[in-house]
């Protein structure tokens, strides 16, 4: 099937056999769209669906999306550069210039947004000859060295945890692109993320963005990948929550009956009592784990690999060291290290810091800063529970939240802006981490990008970290 990449370098020749070739397809797209009987969701195929009450389609096999507009179709998201806004209008410099046919307008753009390289990706230029390569410029991002892979990568990545879960594979398809959009290079999943369904969907989206992005997985908590009966039953209900979103509420709030209490730092920053080793942590069932991922994945490389919730008591196979140090020297991992707890980090570093060159654990504004070191992080959860506890304690003390708001110079008070503070907290004070977050919609991801791409509230953020370490923190806690 016809397939075009808005970053190619096109002469006037395949211009004009794209603009031909598109305004075949979309003629019969037209046609398709005049007969069919009901309004609706109308699959004709898997790549190819029709809203015709949005009069929007679809044909993902091609990656492009078309809205009705009087007489003809506008292309209003092409293959992968496009962000994906379906209540917006055409993209700016993608038009239909008549009933005949699609012509690719290219945009001129300034001479300090000259089509910029991806993160990883070859740097686009123009074909001799030929007109201006046109794309859509990301927003920009801050850019790190990840650890000891040697590629560059966004501060900010997206975790994959909430994809294959409530969403479909479509859906969770369309939030990745998202994060894509919103100028995100980096993607961390596991094989248990999304019932373990996630890493095959994230590894459809590296299909469609080849070398452009950089990927952590993990090994040590399995996928379900032998329970089909349990997916078969997960993806009948996704539908149902959708159709009936009281109940999914209902079934949310029944989740979440107790409100979490501030979190108590003593406990959360010392490891777990001494347990019976993990058997699963041995060099055989690393090996297994890693061939699955990367079949999962479509890759023959994993930047970041690391040992998913272990302590240090499940380190006792000597040969799964010699494994991580293989991988890595023959290139098929960038690097490896621990994402676990972080009450286990100190006892890890202390006992077993050759299996610790990358750490992931969670970081809050009611975390210390690490302290700079040759080790290199990434955190998450900077909000989840924290947030939702912090939010409950300042709307139950109107004076706290008063003062709270005088000194940071926002309201804290709302929802929105107290989680915008942690996430730039989470930003700022860790200049030298990845930064993950995760979400399932998609104005949320993007919202999230154009936050710590912006400076506003970097004072703010700061501020009330200031606070929470003074007033809600404990001495010697951390």
């Amino acid at each position: 099937m016809f397939r075009t990449r808005l970053d190619w370098q096109v002469s006037d020749r395949e211009v004009y056999s794209i603009r031909t070739l598109l305004g075949h397809a979309v003629g019969a797209l037209r046609g398709i769209g005049r007969v069919l009987p009901h309004p609706g969701l109308m699959e004709l195929d898997p790549a190819f669906s029709l809203n015709v009450e949005t009069d929007i389609i679809t044909w993902e096999g091609c990656g492009w999306r078309f809205r009705r507009q009087t007489e003809w179709w506008v292309p209003i998201c092409g293959f992968m550069e496009w962000k994906t806004d379906m209540s917006a209008a055409a993209p700016k410099g993608y038009v239909c210039s008549s009933p005949e046919g699609i012509c690719l307008q290219q945009p001129r753009l300034s001479h300090d947004g000259l089509l910029e390289s991806d993160a990883h990706g070859p740097r686009s230029g123009r074909a001799s000859g030929g007109p201006p390569v046109t794309r859509v410029l990301e927003p920009k991002l801050e850019n790190i060295s990840l650890g000891r892979t040697g590629r560059t990568t966004t501060r900010l990545g997206f975790g994959c945890s909430s994809i294959m879960g409530s969403l479909g594979w479509r859906d969770s398809l369309a939030v990745l692109e998202a994060a894509w959009g919103a100028g995100i290079r980096h993607f961390d999943v596991a094989p248990m993320y999304g019932y373990g369904e996630a890493e095959s969907c994230l590894g459809e989206f590296l299909s469609r963005h080849p070398n452009q992005v950089t990927v952590t997985t993990k090994f040590g908590i399995p996928g379900e990948t032998g329970r089909p009966l349990a997916r078969l039953a997960r993806a009948g209900l996704r539908p149902l929550l959708q159709r009936f979103p009281a109940l999914k509420e209902r079934l949310s709030s029944a989740s979440a009956a107790e409100m979490p209490a501030l979190p108590d730092m003593s406990r959360l920053e010392k490891p777990t009592s001494e347990r019976d080793p993990n058997p699963i942590f041995n060099a055989g069932e690393a090996k297994r784990s890693l061939e699955r991922s990367l079949r999962a994945l479509r890759c023959d490389r994993i930047d970041v690999w690391l040992l998913h919730e272990v302590t240090a008591s499940d380190l006792v196979d000597d040969a799964l060291l010699g494994f991580l140090e293989d991988s890595f020297a023959s290139g098929v991992i960038g690097t490896y290290g621990v994402g676990t707890d972080r009450g286990e980090i100190g006892d890890l570093l202390r006992r077993h810091p050759e299996y610790c060159p990358t750490l992931q654990y969670e970081w809050s504004i009611f975390h210390s800063v690490p302290a700079t070191a040759e080790l290199f992080r990434i955190h998450h959860r900077s909000l989840t529970s924290t947030f939702r506890a912090l939010h409950a304690v300042l709307a139950s003390d109107k004076e706290c939240c008063s003062r709270w708001s005088r000194l940071t110079g926002v309201d804290v008070g709302d929802a929105a802006m107290l989680s915008k503070l942690m996430l730039k907290a989470a930003f700022v004070l860790n200049p030298e981490s990845v930064i993950l977050f995760s979400s399932k919609n998609a104005a949320h991801v993007r919202a999230n990008a154009d936050l710590v791409s912006d400076n506003t509230l970097a004072e703010a953020a700061t501020t009330l970290y200031e606070i929470v370490q003074s007033e809600l923190v404990s001495p010697g806690q951390l």
